[in-house]
């Protein structure tokens, strides 16, 4: 009985992760790849230096301000079981947000007097989304993932067209910068309204500040503090590359590294991000089962953790496997697409006269270290202890040491190129810090750990199949008017038109040679998709 139970409550777990994954791609990549094309718009109108400031400057103020929420607050809000102590700790999250927006956001003010009307759009954006967190927290919780998603789709949507329509109507150079990050409070309005109807009809607790006092644990307020020292050492490793980037490089190499960053983002990341918290859910639900496996020998819920073991095993491999099948996809098919896309999108300007086609074809790389640590490192957050946390922030602040040194020389002598270099030697480090982790916690050989990620020789071999015919499709309709082509008048745009169906071919045959070559894969896919319903 206590088996049958926990068989249960794994595929319960299993089925609304797996509804969380297939929500986000549905709205989630459908917003993003709609908003993305309505933003080469804004993008047009800025040119490369102003695009640089909203993208690194304004980004890095919205990130730094936001850290406190997304990377320690929110987590401890997800894992602890009361709801009262969870609606205490999201009331004090947006508390600390409103508090730490205004003193950033004051500090840029007064320091950059030119772009004040800038940081005074951005820091209001802030203080509407802080008010946003208590919702999006609980839309969690209680695994409501498409209706969460669907808020966020609804949001992006909304931030696209209010930040082209305000840049389109904005005719004074001057303006393009607070016009442009007009987005911020477009997205931060519409979120929280979404979020507070995607909760559902049991509506977050209300409490009083005695009982937000009262609700809120010492232990928690501690576990929220390691967290976030082990967030900001992960923001100086994340955004280290934009504050960097900012000191050494020309405006219009990092317009041209973050349009490369943005673009390459929208073909990988989102679908990363949605593995990474579904899987952060499985998780943290799971993996407790291997702390419990040795008090637990020779009793009736032996059974029952080893179904949980079972259960958080697969998803790992799975949510590895899938991460990096697409990233190494996109590493091998992209580079052939980089110069039509930018060029279709963001016209001569962008993809003549920048090194934005040469970037994105060096981001397509680091996109698959990307996606095997957030994965990686979703399983190391959603199962460590305390104690293990510490450990993990004393290796994260050795490494952003050595991070930063490596970006600042890298930067200075490879520009752009270099800082990407940099990030993927950066990535592989924290993976396999966390494929130790693994095999500390499980008794299984870290090697396990990346032979389950690891493609089969077959889909390999199409991949470079896939990129091969890619390249040649490239050479024949974009490289200049080859001589089949003499006498026959045909656009740039219309090339790029026939040049798509070759890519449209090649993902055809990457994902025969899945279907192929990965049976088992796509049978653990299809019996948790079965579960869906």
């Amino acid at each position: 009985m206590t088996i049958e139970t926990s068989d249960t409550t794994s595929k319960a777990t299993l089925r609304a992760a797996a509804n969380g994954v297939s929500a986000h791609l549905i709205w989630q990549v459908t917003a993003r790849v709609a908003s993305f094309a309505i933003k080469a718009i804004v993008i047009r109108a800025l040119g490369p230096a102003q695009f640089a400031f909203v993208e690194i400057r304004l980004g890095l103020l919205v990130s730094l301000a936001l850290l406190p929420a997304i990377g320690a607050f929110r987590k401890v809000c997800l894992r602890v079981p009361d709801e009262r102590t969870a609606a205490s700790l999201a009331y004090l999250c947006s508390f600390v947000t409103v508090v730490v927006s205004v003193l950033l956001g004051t500090i840029a003010f007064y320091n950059d007097s030119i772009n004040a009307a800038s940081w005074a759009v951005v820091t209001a954006s802030l203080v509407i989304r802080a008010f946003g967190e208590p919702p999006l927290v609980f839309a969690r919780r209680r695994e409501r993932y498409y209706q969460s998603s669907r808020a966020r789709a609804v949001s992006t949507m909304v931030s696209g067209i209010g930040q082209a329509l305000v840049v389109s109507f904005v005719s004074d150079p001057r303006w393009a910068k607070p016009a442009s990050a007009s987005g911020h409070v477009f997205y931060s309005a519409s979120l929280g309204i979404a979020m507070y109807f995607a909760t559902g009809p049991q509506r977050i607790p209300l409490l009083s500040f005695g009982e937000v006092r009262a609700f809120l644990r010492w232990e928690d307020i501690r576990m929220t503090g390691v967290v976030l020292g082990q967030s900001l050492l992960k923001f100086i490793l994340e955004n280290g590359e934009g504050i960097i980037l900012d000191v050494t490089c020309p405006a219009t190499v990092k317009g041209a590294y973050k349009l490369a960053g943005n673009f390459a983002s929208i073909m990988a990341r989102f679908f990363s991000e949605a593995l990474e918290e579904q899987s952060f859910n499985v998780f943290h639900r799971l993996a407790p089962a291997f702390r419990n496996s040795k008090q637990l020998l020779n009793t009736d819920q032996t059974g029952r953790e080893e179904e949980m073991r079972s259960t958080c095993l697969s998803t790992l491999s799975m949510a590895l496997k899938a991460a990096i099948g697409i990233s190494v996809l996109i590493a091998f098919v992209g580079p052939a697409y980089s110069y039509s896309i930018l060029r279709l999108l963001y016209g001569e300007d962008w993809a003549d006269r920048t090194s934005a086609p040469a970037l994105l074809n060096s981001y397509f790389v680091y996109l698959v270290f990307m996606a095997a640590n957030g994965v990686s490192e979703a399983f190391v957050s959603a199962s460590a202890s305390t104690e293990e946390l510490k450990l993990q922030t004393k290796f994260t602040t050795l490494l952003s040491i050595c991070y930063v040194a490596a970006l600042y020389v890298a930067a200075l002598r490879f520009q752009a190129t270099g800082i990407i270099l940099v990030n993927c030697v950066n990535m592989a480090l924290r993976t396999a810090y966390s494929a130790w982790y693994f095999q500390k916690l499980t008794g299984r050989s870290s090697l396990e750990f990346f032979r389950s990620a690891l493609l089969h020789p077959g889909v390999i071999v199409s991949l470079f199949v896939t990129s091969r015919i890619s390249k040649m499709s490239e050479k024949f309709f974009i490289s200049g008017e080859p001589s089949f082509w003499s006498g026959v008048k045909m656009s740039l745009y219309e090339r790029i038109a026939l040049h798509s169906f070759s890519g449209l071919f090649a993902v055809t045959v990457f994902a025969w040679s899945v279907i192929k070559f990965e049976s088992s894969f796509i049978s653990q896919m299809r019996s948790l998709r079965s579960h869906q319903d």
